[in-house]
């Protein structure tokens, strides 16, 4: 529904893609990157989607100038974004994770709940592997 109607304010039971009142509750780095031009799934959406992510699970979002919705993959940079993500953002959030570990004891704050671990999901288009939608 938002994506059909991006003044919407909230999320109806009908929407299949419920992404905005979900992304809160990831607990790992995320990486937005979305097309300028997209016409199926407003830019909007992906601006909006980013303002949402933990400030802690930021990096740095890649909006497209002139990609659309199904050729993303064919800009440049979006291979040369994943690979920044892959070898400088990761490496980046395990050093800083390594450090705060390394703290003393007394320096941290107690806390009851797990920390969150770093995991990385690379979401690849279909139209990248197989040519459809």
């Amino acid at each position: 529904m938002r994506v059909a109607f991006p003044e919407t304010k909230r999320t109806w039971c009908c929407d299949a893609f419920p992404s905005i009142d979900k992304i809160h509750r990831i607990r790992t780095i995320v990486l937005i990157i979305h097309g300028t031009e997209d016409d199926v799934i407003d830019v909007s959406h992906g601006f909006a989607l980013y303002n949402r992510i933990h400030i802690q699970h930021q990096t740095e979002p890649l909006w497209l100038d002139g990609a659309g919705h199904n050729d993303i993959e064919a800009h440049g940079q979006y291979v040369e974004r994943l690979v920044r993500l892959i070898d400088v953002d990761i490496p980046q959030i395990r050093l800083k994770q390594q450090q705060q570990q390394q703290q003393p004891e007394q320096e941290q704050p107690t806390s009851t709940s797990t920390p969150p671990t770093l995991a990385s999901t690379l979401i690849i288009p279909a139209s990248a592997t197989n040519g459809t939608n």
